[in-house]
């Protein structure tokens, strides 16, 4: 292979490499922009993930919340049900009370008060006034049967009275069941708030994970872009080293030829200098450089 020929193949494999190392340069801006995207990407996603935690955070406490106003709820709901129960029980009892006291009413067929003064006056009648035998023992019968009266409406008032004192009764556990029903209400009222409140979050967690899942899925993505890269340049890397093998011998062979010219270029350089030196003319430093190199002229030694 002649020099011209040599030339043109060490220039055509130097291009080679220069075109793979322009690639490699192409994809390793390439893959320092997916990296930045990469980068970008993952503290987004780790941004969204911190931010769900911190929310899940919320949502369980006013789940806790909830929970807990939900057991207050049903242990007034438990206590407004023994109320009930009482009252039923009460109202029963009135039922049955009254029942009884109307009975005795039927019986005293007057007020208390108006038996009070029959009896009181058909007594002093009966002690203070002479009258016959016979209308004594009529009034005397009639006495016993007011007097007979008179204690059943004496029992009938004592019976209202108990009557009185359970409706009394009944109507502070009505007013107590008012009172639960109230708290009750506004206890579920804060209920479904806390309820309301944690599904709200719940509903902005999964968009957060839904984002913070597209994030990651486009971060992997970015990651086999840029092992598929890291792929193209380890395959570069290893023609470059191919074509690198191949340059070498053309290489060492170009020095070769060029040391060899070289060499007759500083041979025919030192024949005209050392005519110049042995004809007493002027030399240059090349000359005399060139007479050095080649050993054509001695220097004296420092004695």
């Amino acid at each position: 292979m002649n020099e011209k020929e040599l030339k043109r193949k060490i220039n055509g494999l130097r291009n080679e490499i220069d075109h793979r190392n322009k690639k490699l340069k192409a994809i390793y801006h390439e893959l320092e922009f997916y990296k930045g995207e990469a980068d970008t990407l993952r503290a987004k996603r780790n941004q969204l993930n911190e931010k769900a935690r911190r929310l899940r955070g919320e949502a369980k406490s006013f789940i806790i919340k909830r929970n807990s106003v939900n057991k207050e709820i049903g242990r007034l709901k438990n206590k407004r049900a023994s109320f009930i129960e009482k009252i039923k029980t009460l109202t029963e009892d009135i039922k049955e009370t009254k029942g009884y006291r109307d009975e005795l009413n039927r019986i005293a067929g007057a007020p208390d008060a108006l038996l009070t003064e029959i009896y009181h006056r058909d007594i002093e009648k009966l002690l203070e006034k002479d009258i016959p035998v016979e209308d004594e023992i009529r009034l005397f019968d009639k006495i016993l049967e007011v007097k007979d009266r008179l204690m059943a409406a004496k029992k009938a008032d004592t019976v209202h009275g108990k009557v009185s004192f359970t409706y009394e009764e009944v109507k502070k556990l009505n007013q107590n069941i008012d009172g639960i029903n109230k708290s009750i209400q506004s206890l579920v009222e804060e209920s479904q708030e806390s309820h309301q409140r944690a599904m709200n979050i719940y509903k902005e967690i999964d968009v957060i994970s839904e984002e913070s899942s597209q994030a990651h899925k486009k971060l992997v993505e970015r990651y086999d872009l840029m092992n598929h890269l890291r792929g193209q340049i380890g395959s570069i890397k290893e023609e470059i080293k191919s074509v690198q093998k191949k340059l070498a011998p053309f290489v060492d062979e170009w020095e070769k030829i060029r040391h060899e010219r070289d060499e007759r270029r500083k041979s025919q350089d030192a024949l005209k200098a050392k005519e110049k030196l042995q004809s007493r003319k002027r030399i240059s430093i090349d000359d005399f450089r060139v007479l050095l190199e080649k050993n054509e002229i001695d220097l004296p030694v420092a004695k």
